[in-house]
């Protein structure tokens, strides 16, 4: 990035006007943090006074039905008349146990938040309700609500549903719409066997805290002094194992993926607690506005910006980097590079003069460049053709010696093979052949080697079929496979193998020219790296001399040049060898021929 800085004036002319930019972005963006910072305190101290309001009136009606409990479990007449202990019940006691039922049969004018009373009468299994009067022969002392009534004895239980009671589900007298306060009766006194059910109203509840939903997605909840979650607006599914944090009075919570503040209060009499959640969305929906506003101030004053240093750009540093552009353009060889004209001022001279350069540069180096390029073409062919006859005098010796050994079916089959080794040589004037025609010009020479060796050595091809198709320079191997038998394989004098292996690497063939001959000691090899190395643009046009070369080493001088013409910097040849064990070459050539600019042995 610190590079392109300094080398790009348009970069920096454009840093520049972006830098005069952020304390303006800065001021807005903190002015819009703090207009919200004020909203949501407002809001929240909104939400925490409608919240103290609903909840007094909780406090005061969770106290008046807890104080309604004590009433009518301390009344005096009420425990007079349930005071019968037998089994059977007598007139005598069902005319107490009326007398219960009209005492609490006005509860509901009492209480609108109260559905129902309910006593147990535990020694005869007599339930009096003000919903449904009175019905006998009902054995709840095994059920949990009373059980932990008569354990508890002085103390008030609450129960969310007739579940967490124990209460049976097929009971009509106990509803899922309502909640349940239980106690003991004549909880002064020392019968404790009878017990008081307050069935209250869940929908009532609910209403006393609804008038708090102000905005849609707005979730009131409910909770006892345990935490329990006792009515909520919201759809109970969603609710389970739903706790709340009196330490926090507010928090941000998530919904299904949605952000609300969450706000609570606590009851300071009854302990229960109220929690109403709002999505941050409708608390935002003004700010939002405001911030996308300025969002867009921020977006059109960079647009804005960057226009201004286009523009600026344009007149002025444009023209330099067109200039630029066209100089490397040159470097690199592209002589028909040229700029527009049009401009009148310094930079419209800079531009005239540099064109007016380049034509000449190319009219001096496109003869120069012409006559190096014809005279390379000249010495490729010339490389091509010394290894004809080269190979020639060899044959030509290999038959007289065969005619001499052998009878004329061996004569004949070299013949054979020579004159198909010299038609695909000549190839209709071809310079290039693709290797599986490569393979089998080197098939046709190698019969005659075998036959002129007496077998000696076996052939052995390793070719991709990916490579197939590929071309390459004719006679390009043949020179290679020429070194390994006349310096390795004959030399062995028995169970030689030659190997012939082709493969793709990445965007290279590589061809490998493996003998298990005689080798070359370590010193002799060091040297032939090192005048293969010297082989370079400035030497590619003397190879044919071969003044610098042994004889011996003719072939792979010959090879190297050939690719160093032909396929340009990118080719390589290498050699291994082990005295005694075999030598190995290997030439890697681009796919597509050359890819780098032709060989200038003038430079």
């Amino acid at each position: 990035m610190k590079r392109l800085f300094l080398q790009s004036t348009q970069v920096r002319l454009t840093s520049y006007f972006l830098l005069i930019l952020v304390p303006l972005v800065a001021i807005s963006l903190y002015g819009m943090y703090k207009s919200q910072t004020i909203l949501e305190k407002q809001v929240n101290e909104q939400m925490n006074s409608a919240m103290q309001t609903a909840m007094a009136y909780i406090d005061q009606t969770v106290n008046g039905i807890s104080e309604l409990s004590i009433l009518f479990s301390t009344d005096p007449s009420l425990n007079q008349n349930l005071l019968y202990e037998g089994n059977e019940l007598t007139n005598a006691a069902m005319l107490d146990f009326q007398k219960v039922l009209a005492q609490i049969s006005n509860v509901n004018g009492i209480n609108a938040f109260i559905s129902h009373v309910d006593i147990y009468h535990g020694a005869s299994g007599m339930m009096v309700s003000s919903k449904i009067g009175g019905r006998t022969n009902l054995d709840y002392r095994e059920q949990t609500w009373y059980r932990q009534a008569v354990e508890n004895k002085s103390g008030l239980l609450f129960y969310l549903s007739r579940e967490e009671a124990g209460m049976t589900p097929d009971d009509s007298l106990f509803s899922e719409d309502d909640a349940y306060m239980v106690r003991i009766m004549n909880m002064f006194g020392s019968d404790k066997s009878n017990v008081l059910i307050m069935a209250i109203k869940k929908n009532e509840l609910l209403s006393l805290v609804k008038n708090l939903l102000q905005t849609e997605g707005d979730r009131v909840h409910l909770f006892d002094k345990a935490g329990r979650l006792v009515v909520s607006s919201a759809d109970r599914s969603s609710l389970e194992d739903k706790k709340t944090n009196a330490e926090q009075r507010f928090s941000n919570v998530s919904v299904d993926g949605v952000p609300y503040i969450a706000a609570t209060v606590k009851g300071a009499n009854s302990g229960w607690m109220l929690e109403l959640e709002r999505p941050r969305a409708a608390i935002y929906t003004q700010t939002d506005k405001l911030r996308l506003f300025i969002y867009w101030i921020i977006v059109v004053s960079i647009l804005l910006t960057l226009v201004i240093s286009w523009v600026v750009y344009r007149g002025i540093a444009s023209p330099l980097s067109a200039l630029a552009h066209g100089m490397k353009q040159i470097r690199l060889g592209n002589l028909n590079a040229k700029l527009a004209e049009g401009r009148k001022d310094e930079f419209g001279f800079l531009t005239r003069s540099f064109n007016e350069m380049a034509k000449e540069q190319k009219h001096l180096i496109k003869n120069i460049y012409e006559q190096q390029l014809m005279r390379a073409q000249s010495e490729l062919r010339f490389l091509q053709s010394q290894i004809n006859p080269h190979f020639l005098y060899n044959t030509l010796d290999a038959i007289y010696w065969t005619a001499k050994n052998y009878a004329a079916h061996e004569i004949s089959d070299m013949v054979y093979n020579l004159s198909k080794f010299f038609r695909l040589s000549l190839s209709k004037g071809r310079e290039m052949l693709t290797i599986a025609e490569t393979v089998e010009h080197l098939q046709y020479y190698l019969r005659v080697q075998q036959l002129r060796y007496m077998d000696i050595f076996e052939v052995k091809f390793e070719v991709a079929s990916e490579c197939r198709e590929l071309p390459i320079l004719k006679l390009l191997l043949q020179p290679l496979v020429e070194n390994a038998i006349l310096h390795g394989l004959e030399k062995k004098q028995g169970d030689g193998l030659l190997t012939i292996i082709c493969a793709l690497q990445d965007d290279m063939v590589v061809i490998e020219v493996r003998d298990n001959g005689k080798g070359m000691p370590p010193e002799r090899l060091e040297k032939l790296r090192e005048q293969l190395q010297s082989l370079d643009a400035d030497t590619l046009l003397a190879v044919s001399e071969a003044k610098t070369a042994a004889k011996s080493s003719y072939g792979l001088w010959n090879v190297k040049a050939r690719l160093k013409l032909h396929y340009g910097s990118r080719t390589d040849m290498k050699i291994d060898s082990r005295e005694n064990e075999g030598t190995s070459v290997t030439i890697r050539i681009p796919i597509g021929g050359r890819d780098d600019e032709p060989v200038d042995s003038g430079r």
